[in-house]
């Protein structure tokens, strides 16, 4: 199947990881992947060296040069699938494959995407893909448009990694990490609706109490000078690690001894599926689609979003209990074996395309 790809958001975001991960899966299954992304996007910034991006300027919205170069491509390398996200691809490819008669997919990362207008979706998208149950009723309730049987769920999917324990020890190492430290991680985008600064307020509290714990932030994002200004304010500088864009996210995901989603609205996030993926305990708010991933008190905490206590009560049970964090980590790690695989969800996105293509 000759599958295209449009990408063209300019920061990095969970729907670009899906689409690279989706992208080297499928070709390695035999099916040919094009990605289209904008010159000056993310993953242009940061191109994965095992994939090959054509880079192109999209332009403003409806450039007809930029049409005329989508028809012209899908045309030149039979293309059976297009997907897009956000507006600007769908523009472009669902206009184009409108034109060229070709199915186009549009991968919701959450029901604010459709803010791009009932008339580019219901006229140029054939079907609508969510990664989780959670976002796709949250959308069918809200978009009184838009016609379930052209919504479809494929739980976003992981590869299990495997890193030595010298990888392991370098990347602690390199974050100041002693051996018998307890590293808790998060890596998100640093916004003010990621909980994080609840997270550093907590861990401040926690750390007059236990000198072994560690905290590190992966990540970027608008919200970091604050969080800097509250970890010098609450004078714990030395126990708080900004680490910042990482390429590496599945090793540094391995490296934490126990990780934490502190959201306050998600939709299906990767980072839960990273964490579990590598074999890393997991404490999470419960918001979005997580609850179909993390079942709490098997394999991982599942707490109400902005509840200090809770979040408070669960990093020091995980803290103070090695055998429980090696129970969730197997747990869930289990868990992606059984259902959130990077193959599982390749196998069904090609079941999927086989059966909406043209």
């Amino acid at each position: 199947m000759n599958i295209l790809f449009l990408n063209s958001k300019k920061s990095w975001a969970g729907v670009v990881s899906w689409k690279t991960t989706l992208a080297k899966n499928l070709i390695s299954k035999g099916h040919n992947c094009f990605i289209v992304t904008g010159r000056n996007s993310a993953l242009a910034k940061n191109k994965p060296d095992d994939l090959e991006l054509h880079t192109i300027k999209f332009g403003m919205n409806y450039n007809p040069w930029t049409l005329f170069f989508f028809i012209k491509f899908i045309r030149k390398h039979k293309i059976d699938i297009i997907v897009t996200n956000i507006k600007k691809e769908v523009i472009f490819g669902g206009i184009a494959g409108k034109l060229t008669g070709v199915t186009v997919v549009r991968r919701i990362g959450n029901e604010k995407d459709f803010k791009s207008g009932k008339f580019l979706d219901s006229n140029f998208v054939d079907h609508f893909l969510f990664p989780c149950d959670y976002t796709r009723k949250l959308a069918i309730n809200k978009i009184k448009w838009l016609d379930p049987k052209k919504t479809k769920v494929i739980h976003t999917g992981k590869i299990i990694p495997e890193f030595s324990d010298a990888e392991i020890a370098d990347k602690r190492e390199s974050w100041g990490a002693k051996k018998d430290d307890i590293v808790i991680g998060i890596s998100d985008r640093l916004d003010k609706n990621k909980g994080i600064d609840l997270l550093i307020k907590v861990f401040a509290s926690l750390s007059q109490k236990y000198d072994n714990i560690k905290l590190v932030i992966t990540g970027k994002g608008s919200f970091g000078t604050q969080l800097e200004e509250l970890v010098d304010e609450l004078n714990i500088r030395e126990r708080v690690l900004f680490a910042g864009f990482v390429t590496d996210v599945m090793l540094t995901a391995r490296s934490y001894d126990l990780a934490v989603l502190a959201s306050y609205l998600e939709s299906f996030p990767n980072s839960v599926i990273e964490y579990m993926a590598s074999n890393t305990a997991v404490i999470c708010t419960d918001v979005g689609g997580v609850s179909e991933l993390v079942y709490n008190g098997s394999n991982g905490f599942l707490i109400p979003k902005q509840n200090e206590n809770e979040l408070r009560s669960a990093l020091e049970k995980l803290i103070t209990n090695k055998n429980l964090r090696q129970s969730f980590a197997i747990n869930a790690l289990d868990t992606i074996k059984k259902g959130f695989t990077e193959d599982k969800m390749a196998d069904k996105v090609i079941e999927f395309f086989n059966e909406i293509k043209r």
